[in-house]
């Protein structure tokens, strides 16, 4: 017996040293993270997820512990859509590894999920806050560049362009061999403009086509640049009637309430004859269809997804909300069943006009939150959100443009009549991204206003019988639907 114990010892001894001693727990941590990130890559998200989370919870202390839940907050964030939950998961990083390599990754996400919803000083600090804390506790991280651009977002959309422009620098010179380089090149541009150095910021948009000319940016870049020739190349804007643009759509392009342009160049059509809102991509190939009774208005969330209104409810990308309000008897609600117009605030909340009460009502998801700005009668006929997050309202009642924060506070007013214009029946408006408005009014073409509400020039008079919907294509053209000839005019 004691011979044969001598040699199970010793052939265990020798498999220790054929190399079949257990794994070190790093080891089956980085299999662990390489098994989860390719099930997740591959679509098994179930068995990725498990794998990652083993490791967070049986390897605490391995080095790829803060790896494994830097993944799991991405996915909660960008799959699952949940950033409260993304947050936690990226707050538990910062707390238990701080001295992580992906510390710094952590604190990024939770600047840009505070800053995906900021609609207030409070909201912009707490982003900026988290951006800081990359760029000043870990320098040498790799995440320092995307902070730096992130911070030039958060300075510009609160209009504090100096520091947007000082942070975007920072990041192009310090860090051009960044995979984010080109997007800092196309922030500093960005910025530029914003602050009303335009002959720099087209100087910056050419550079990101020179020096990346296969980005993303570089595409956006051009954009930009043709746009804002066309609205500072002169000594005034000018937009000129496209002849060889022809957009045939059938019964789409009759009785049109609405249109709307996305970033990738889809037009949306809103169209009371057929009943719905109709998508064709760039080609002008039929793309998607939603169905709606009495289509009313088209806009973009500050996601860029497409807010279609009618009558009795608001599609948002795939949701479908309808909304009710307290009525006078406690306990009871009344249906909003005459919807005016909808938009999305940047806080995510949704202004929704209800005709009937001649009131712009605001919601958090499908509940009542409150009446925007105040319990003054408006009878609001379009709604749009600004770059800046804020509400643009065109009211039929006094024929005027208000411009409102996210917290109703009125930061302009346009209209009827000022400087140089006045109004007879405006019917629509539209943004660019250089939050220039575009008003069109029913018998006298086209308004268009600096971010400042001055006049900058009008077009389409001579060559629209009668306007009614407006929107502003990524090169900054103007398609305007006629509701005499059935057909949209492109202005370049």
């Amino acid at each position: 017996m004691k011979g044969g114990a001598f040699v199970v010892a010793a052939a265990l001894a020798t498999a220790g040293s054929l190399g079949f001693a257990q794994p070190r727990p790093d080891d089956q941590a980085r299999r662990l993270l390489e098994d989860g990130r390719n099930d997740i890559a591959n679509g098994r998200a179930r068995q990725g997820l498990d794998a990652l989370q083993t490791i967070v919870t049986g390897f605490p202390n391995s080095q790829y512990a803060d790896d494994a839940l830097l993944d799991i907050g991405r996915y909660a964030e960008d799959v699952e859509k949940n950033p409260v939950k993304a947050r936690e998961v990226y707050d538990q990083i910062a707390k238990r590894y701080p001295q992580s390599d992906a510390a710094p990754g952590a604190y990024l996400q939770m600047g840009r999920i505070a800053f995906a919803t900021a609609a207030s000083q409070g909201a912009y600090d707490d982003a900026l806050a988290n951006f800081q804390r990359v760029i000043r506790l870990y320098p040498e991280s790799a995440f320092v560049p995307d902070a730096l651009v992130a911070s030039a977002a958060v300075f510009r959309r609160a209009g504090r362009y100096d520091s947007a422009i000082d942070a975007a620098r920072r990041a192009v010179l310090d860090h051009p061999a960044s995979s984010i380089a080109p997007e800092a090149q196309y922030e500093l541009a960005l910025s530029l403009v914003m602050a009303g150095d335009v002959q720099t910021g087209i100087e910056e948009f050419q550079r990101v086509r020179t020096a990346w000319p296969s980005s993303p940016a570089a595409a956006r870049a051009l954009n930009a640049t043709t746009a804002l020739f066309r609205l500072y190349g002169g000594e005034r804007p000018v937009f000129l009637k496209d002849p060889g643009f022809s957009f045939a759509a059938g019964d789409v392009l009759k009785d049109v309430r609405a249109l709307v342009v996305t970033a990738q160049g889809s037009i949306w059509i809103a169209s009371n004859k057929t009943k719905s809102a109709v998508a064709y991509d760039a080609a002008f190939k039929l793309a998607a269809s939603v169905a709606a009774e009495d289509p009313q208005t088209l806009s973009l969330s500050p996601q860029g997804e497409v807010v279609f209104a009618s009558k009795l409810a608001v599609k948002v990308g795939s949701s479908v909300l309808s909304f009710s309000i307290p009525a006078e008897k406690p306990g009871e609600m009344e249906p909003i069943d005459r919807i005016g117009a909808a938009a999305i605030l940047v806080s995510g909340d949704t202004l929704v006009s209800d005709l009937k009460r001649k009131r712009v009502l605001r919601f958090k998801g499908s509940t009542f939150a409150s009446v925007f700005p105040d319990r003054g009668e408006r009878e609001v006929i379009k709604m749009l959100t600004t770059p800046r997050g804020e509400a643009v309202m065109l009211r039929k009642d006094d024929k005027s443009i208000e411009i409102l924060d996210d917290a109703g506070r009125l930061v302009l007013k346009i209209g009827p009549r000022g400087a140089g214009f006045e109004w007879k029946k405006p019917v629509d408006v539209a943004i660019d991204p250089f939050s220039n408005l575009y008003v069109a009014d029913e018998d006298q073409g086209i308004f268009v206003f600096s971010p400042k509400g001055e006049l900058m020039t009008t077009f389409g008079a001579s060559d629209v019988k009668k306007s009614r919907a407006i929107a502003i294509d990524p090169t900054g053209a103007a398609l305007v639907y006629d509701d005499r000839t059935e057909t949209i005019v492109r202005f370049k």
